[in-house]
């Protein structure tokens, strides 16, 4: 009866992985999974809404706001999204306007 009668994974109490998996601790659903888009009226790169809407370029939909993707570009000149090398003179303005309820409106 040494220390060496013990099995190596006979313990006294369960780690929080087979708590997890075996029993019942926090299950992942389907619904926890899914990918959220973006609302409508929110910068993609700073992910926060946006005072000056703008586009990057003409060959994606992608709506930043004006000040984040100035910094980016001087910084990384490059296009967030899609990665293609990118210039100040693509940024194209967007006329938006907001309606009585805030929201914005082409």
């Amino acid at each position: 009866m040494g220390k060496n009668s013990r099995h190596s994974k006979d313990r006294l109490y369960i780690t929080a992985t087979e708590w997890s998996t075996n029993y019942g601790g926090k299950k992942v659903t389907a619904n926890e999974n899914t990918v959220r888009s973006l609302p409508f009226s929110h910068c993609a790169l700073s992910l926060l809404p946006y005072e000056t809407p703008v586009l990057l370029g003409r060959d994606n939909g992608v709506i930043f706001d004006y000040e984040n993707i100035m910094s980016y570009l001087l910084k990384y000149k490059n296009d967030p999204v899609s990665g293609e090398e990118r210039t100040i003179k693509d940024i194209i303005k967007l006329n938006m306007t907001k309606n009585t309820d805030d929201e914005w409106e082409w």
